[in-house]
Formats: C-alpha cells, sequence, structure tokens
C-alpha cells in the first residue's frame, strides 16, 4: 500500500470488485471526458483472476480515503507505445464529483509516478488529457507534469474531431524538469 495524508493507494481487492463494477458503470460521474465503454462483471473478474488487475505492462490501485478505505477513485498505468519499455502513460479518475477539487487526485498522482518510476525503473511517465479538460491539465501541471505537444483530432466526440496535450515527467536529477517530487 502507499500511504499518503489523506489518500492511500492499493491493489484492488475480490472484495472490491461489485463496487468497483457500480462505480466504473455510472455514465453521469464519468464527466464527458471519460471514455464511455462500460465495464462488464466478467470482463472485470477475467482482469482481476489473470493478474489482480496489476502486473508490469499495465496496471491499476484503487484510490481510498486513509481514514475509512473509501474508494474515491483509481489510478492506472499501461504502454505509452509499445516498443519503448521506459516509457508509461497513466490515467485517473475520482467516481465522486463532490471528491474532486480537494487534492485527492494531485495526492494520489504524485504517490503514484513517484512508485512508478523506482519500480519500473522508468525514464518518462506521460498523461493526455483533451485540450478543453481544465481539471485534469491543471491536475498534471501541479504534480510537475510539462506540456509537450497538443495532437490533433484524436478521437471523435460530439460528432467533431477532438485534441489532446500531451504532458511529461521525466526522471532526472533534482533541479531538471519532471524530477519525481520527494514530499
Amino acid at each position: 500500500m502507499l500511504r499518503g495524508k489523506n489518500v492511500n493507494l492499493r491493489t484492488v481487492r475480490r472484495a472490491d470488485l461489485p463496487k468497483l463494477l457500480e462505480l466504473r458503470s455510472e455514465i453521469r460521474a464519468r464527466g464527458q471526458y471519460f471514455p464511455l465503454n462500460l465495464p462488464t462483471e466478467i470482463s472485470m473478474q477475467k482482469s482481476f483472476e489473470e493478474d489482480g488487475m496489476w502486473g508490469k505492462q499495465d496496471g491499476t490501485m484503487l484510490v481510498v480515503d486513509a481514514v475509512t478505505d473509501r474508494i474515491i477513485g483509481s489510478v492506472s498505468y499501461f504502454n505509452a507505445q509499445h516498443y519503448y519499455d521506459a516509457t508509461k502513460e497513466i490515467g485517473y479518475i475520482l467516481y465522486d464529483p463532490t471528491d474532486r477539487g480537494k487534492g485527492y487526485g494531485t495526492e494520489a498522482v504524485n504517490l503514484f509516478v513517484d512508485y512508478l518510476f523506482d519500480w519500473l525503473n522508468l525514464a518518462r511517465i506521460q498523461i493526455q488529457a483533451e485540450v478543453d479538460n481544465v481539471g485534469s491539465r491543471k491536475l498534471a501541471e501541479k504534480c510537475g507534469f510539462v506540456q509537450e505537444a497538443i495532437l490533433k483530432h484524436v478521437f471523435w466526440a460530439g460528432g467533431a474531431p477532438q485534441d489532446i496535450v500531451v504532458y511529461a515527467k521525466l526522471r532526472g536529477k533534482p533541479g531538471l524538469r519532471g524530477f519525481p517530487s520527494s514530499d
């Protein structure tokens, strides 16, 4: 378990699966930026049975309240590009909109990124956010990610092509852009 001040990060437990399915299936709580594909009970159980939703190539940790262990959200990592093994991309969500804007996401991402740099010996971690997803973009910047690019017409939504902003945090020496935070 990764312990923070207000939130902890932990791997998914079998007992979490029903609640996690419920949270991930709530379309309204996802907001306009989270993909609309719905998980199924079978696909979630299969993923859990394979590796507990945690492995060297990809994985998900739950963001839980540090006192009550209530599931607040999740953070995930996956291959950013299939041919580079020192780079991963992360994604994050806080399931209940009333939990957003309280610093939980920032704390969770900082814990997660520091852990991934060390555990996987990564050189780079990146985040992609829709151009108008101000909340996600602010979170990335607050966590020390630097905007690198805008990718044009990456996907379709609302009948129009959408652009993505790419942020990255690089492993390096203190004082260099993207150095993992120590606090």
